[in-house]
This record gives C-alpha cells, structure tokens and sequence, in this order.
C-alpha cells in the first residue's frame, strides 16, 4: 500500500511526478544580510542595526558560515546589567546576563550556537523548528554550510498568501493522477485557502491518502469533504456537479 505521507513512492506509482512543488526556505528567504564578524565592536553592532533597521545581525567566521546571532535583546542586557562593584563582575557565579553586559565585541555579546536551517528544507519545518524554540529568525545554509539567507516568521505567512486559483491547480493535480479520482469523480473548490471536496472515491484508504496529499499543498488551510463519498459506482450527478 502506497502512503501519500511518502511522496517519493507515491510520485513513481502515478507517471513519475509528484502533485506539487512545496515551497522551501529559499522560496520564502530574505538574501539582503548585513553579517558581522566576531571581532566587531558593541557600538558599531548597534549602529548597523540602527542604519538597515534590523533586530538581529548573523555573526559569521573568515569563510562565511555562521558562528551565532545578535540581536536587540543580546544588545540591551547592557542596559539591564546591575550596578555592582567592579569586583563582582570577577565571581565566577556570574550570569549570561552579567556576561553579556561586559560584552565589547559580537564574540562575547552573541547568542551561539546559531540556529541554522538548510537552503531547501520545506517552510513547514521552518516554521515549526521557530515555533519549538520559540526564537524569531532561522539563518539558512547552503550545503556547504555557509550563510545563505534569513527566514523570519513573517517570511513564512507568506504560504497563507497563496491566490486560490493556484492552490486549487495542485489540489486538482492531485485528482487527477490519483486513479481512483479520475473521470471527474471528485470536484474541489478553494476559497480562502479553504479546499472543499465532493464526489466519489473508490475506498475510505484512498479519501484517506488523498486527503493526506492535499493537506500537504502550500497556502492549504483546512479540507471539507463531508460530501466525498466511497465505492466503486459513479457518484450522484447533484453532487458530481455540486462544484462546478
């Protein structure tokens, strides 16, 4: 049995190709980085922030792979420091926070190890590995390891923008490769990113897979199908049509 979570085998079994191309972190990345080196001093972080109006700055080595990231907060823990006596700052006890209060160069101020991603992961890992760590931007790598791009939250609701008309093109793919579909049994609509189904299928396993594949298109936000049927005769011409 063929799983539609497994795209690769489901591709061979329906001429080769798979439904739909998902969007990966390329897709979505922003590429105009202002990168700084370890060795670049407090002020001048705070200034480049300030100039390009970003909240964070990637730090990266001689050979441009990512070493960690500044940001806003890591830059304002010297605001926050406490005012203790010069001695204090020497205890061993001392915090992150302590610590990045006393920071003069990104080396010391940075939050590291930095959060990478590769260049041609899907958005929806993207967008999970940000919402389990809860950090706000993911550097992208390319397969050498060196800094491709940037992908922030923002970037990744752009998959909710897709127009209907292009959601509904590979919802329709779907049905027509998958065999049990084919003929017109099954009609889809799309509003909102809404996909609604009504027609016929061949057995529950295959509203099951389909549905899977579907849910896999960019920009889907939900599936109706209370109007897909199973079995093996046509489906009533009212609800055939229903869509159309």
């Amino acid at each position: 049995m063929l799983h539609a979570a497994d795209p690769t085998a489901w591709g061979a079994a329906n001429g080769g190709s798979r439904p739909h191309r998902r969007l990966t972190v390329a897709d979505v990345m922003s590429t105009r980085l202002v990168s700084v080196t370890p060795d670049t001093g407090f002020k001048s972080l705070a200034a480049l922030m300030r100039e390009h109006r970003v909240s964070g700055l990637p730090v990266v080595d001689a050979g441009g792979h990512p070493l960690g990231v500044v940001s806003e907060t890591d830059l304002l823990a010297k605001e926050r420091r406490p005012r203790l006596p010069v001695l204090t700052w020497l205890h061993p006890g001392r915090t992150i926070d302590h610590l990045r209060a006393a920071a003069t160069t990104a080396r010391q101020v940075m939050t590291a190890p930095a959060e990478t991603i590769p260049l041609h992961a899907s958005v929806v890992v993207a967008a999970r590995r940000l919402h389990d760590t809860g950090i706000r931007r993911l550097l992208v790598v390319d397969g050498e390891g060196r800094l491709a791009g940037l992908v922030t939250r923002n970037d990744l609701l752009r998959v909710f923008l897709r127009p209907d008309v292009e959601i509904r093109k590979d919802v329709e793919g779907i049905l027509r490769r998958w065999p049990a579909a084919g003929a017109g049994r099954v009609r889809s609509f799309v509003e909102g990113g809404m996909v609604t189904l009504a027609g016929r299928l061949g057995s529950d396993e295959d509203v099951e897979e389909v549905l899977e594949l579907i849910d896999l298109v960019d920009g889907v936000i939900g599936i109706r199908h209370a109007d897909l049927e199973t079995g093996d005769r046509d489906a009533d011409p009212a609800v055939r049509d229903e869509l159309t």
